[in-house]
């Protein structure tokens, strides 16, 4: 039965060359050397936008929550953006469009100006930031919308 297997063995690394080997692991590298080029410029292009923001959260268990939002300046006109896509929508600030948003304005920013985020609910502001909301602010929302 070990001979067997002996053979088997053997017969088994004849049938891959080294070639193929070495092709398959430096297929694998450049992958992975592209998908951190990608995720670098990823990275770079949101540090360059103004309304990006990166934040770390404490919670309860002592553990950090990095928090990536993207706020709408307060221009009447603009488009809103939302808060975590970063997608802008056709919806202006300062018109009826604003209504079928839940806005959270934030003032732990660094500058003097408060952002202003865009939710499509509150509970997607709940699972973005990981808190609990009162169910009179949704309902006032859920009236409002």
């Amino acid at each position: 039965m070990a001979m067997y297997t002996e053979e088997h063995l053997q017969n088994h690394d004849d049938a891959f060359s080294e070639e193929e080997f070495t092709v398959s692991v430096s297929s694998d590298y450049s992958y992975d050397s592209n998908l951190l080029k990608e995720k670098i410029n990823v990275e770079l292009m949101k540090r360059q936008d103004a309304d990006y923001r990166k934040q770390k959260k404490i919670l309860p268990d002592g553990s950090f929550l990095k928090i990536e939002s993207y706020c709408t300046p307060f221009v009447i006109g603009s488009r809103i953006r939302h808060a975590i896509t970063g997608k802008r929508t056709h919806c202006q600030v300062g018109t009826r469009d604003e209504s079928a948003f839940f806005i959270v304005t934030d003032t732990t920013a660094t500058s003097q100006t408060a952002r202003r985020l865009y939710y499509n609910s509150p509970e997607e502001y709940e699972r973005h930031y990981r808190i609990n909301l009162s169910t009179d602010i949704k309902n006032a929302f859920l009236h409002k919308k």
